[in-house]
């Protein structure tokens, strides 16, 4: 697997706490550099500090396992109107050298959060999007760099939208608007699809994501045409791979909150028949895929802290992750740095009802 390479960007900066399940006794990094993956995490950098503003703020990469760190473009950043974003989230096409960046506002009522291109070669920025939407989530990356999609939604609609913007062709179109399970859901407002990132299949032309019944949903990319597959108490999609598709659920709520990674066989789906590849408490809280597919880095909540573990799909490992951290750093989404040439899959796995 030399030569692959993936750009992350996550959510919170990991508290180590004592959480075990699944785990081996090899070194996430070690692993890494046997597999010859090059695993970049795209994020905001702030010089930790105890008082006063932090000396440097910037939007850069983390490249594991030598975590060497490299800036991209300084905190605040420049709207395409002049304005400044304090927290903006951000991915990244490394050859393109295109940062997707959207504003990241408290939430209420009336605010927007807007989303822009910023090319790094010319400085230049663009809006993809300005007061649409009431609220975007994950960014992914189609598997040729071209396209990425994300999740947009408004308070008051009916439903949410997943959305896929083309960086050649500077367009941007709505993949699906479909409303699947309880359009009044107290965590999401009206939003019928959950905050979690879209996920790609290998080929590009399907498009993966969880519905607020938690039920994972397919999109023929070509077709349009949407597929409720039978895998219930989905929490998000994690990748593709092969034959199988792998995504978490939950398992309980509340104080006693757990979940698990399960793998399951897209050519013939059945919840009851997933193979378990990594239990643990909390809740899930980011999650972000290697390139080969073959690693999914897992952020989750337990109680004031949080836990980090990789997990190898292929082999069913799941390894405490803390040393692939770096204090001031804090990964957003997973971003592109290459093309990877995927077969096609072409028909709808079987045994699952559709939706149109």
């Amino acid at each position: 697997m030399a030569g692959h390479q993936w750009i992350v960007t996550v959510l919170a900066v990991c508290i180590t706490v004592g959480v075990c399940s699944c785990s081996s006794g090899s070194k996430p990094d070690a692993k890494l550099v046997e597999s010859g993956e090059r695993w970049i995490l795209v994020g905001e950098y702030a010089t930790p500090r105890v008082k006063g503003p932090p000396e440097e703020n910037w939007i850069g990469t983390l490249e594991l396992p030598k975590g060497s760190l490299a800036s991209l473009v300084d905190v605040p950043m420049k709207t395409p109107d002049g304005g400044t974003v304090l927290f903006p989230r951000v991915t990244y096409n490394e050859p393109k050298r295109v940062l997707i960046c959207s504003t990241q506002e408290l939430p209420g009522p009336h605010t927007c959060e807007d989303v822009w291109r910023h090319d790094l070669a010319t400085g230049q920025s663009r809006w993809i999007a300005k007061g649409k939407w009431n609220k975007t989530r994950g960014f992914a990356w189609s598997p040729d760099g071209n396209k990425v999609a994300f999740v947009a939604s408004t308070r008051g609609s009916p439903a949410a939208l997943v959305v896929q913007y083309d960086l050649d062709a500077d367009r941007l179109e709505e993949v699906t608007g479909e409303a699947f399970g309880n359009r009044d859901d107290p965590q999401e407002g009206d939003s019928s699809i959950r905050p979690r990132r879209p996920v790609y299949s290998e080929d590009g032309n399907w498009l993966y994501y969880v519905s607020v019944d938690r039920h994972v949903m397919v999109v023929n990319l070509r077709t349009r045409d949407c597929t409720k597959l039978p895998f219930s108490r989905a929490v998000a999609v994690l990748t593709v791979k092969g034959a199988h598709l792998i995504y978490s659920r939950e398992l309980a709520t509340g104080r006693d909150a757990r979940f698990e990674v399960v793998k399951v066989k897209l050519d013939a789906p059945d919840d009851l028949a997933a193979e378990q590849v990594h239990s643990a408490q909390g809740v899930l809280w980011g999650n972000y895929v290697s390139p080969s597919r073959r690693f999914v880095l897992l952020t989750a909540r337990v109680g004031y802290g949080s836990e980090t573990r990789l997990i190898d799909v292929d082999q069913g490992v799941s390894l405490r992750a803390e040393g692939l951290s770096k204090e001031g750093f804090t990964p957003q989404s997973t971003a592109w740095t290459g093309r990877t040439q995927r077969a096609s899959r072409k028909e709808p796995p079987r045994g699952a009802a559709q939706d149109h």
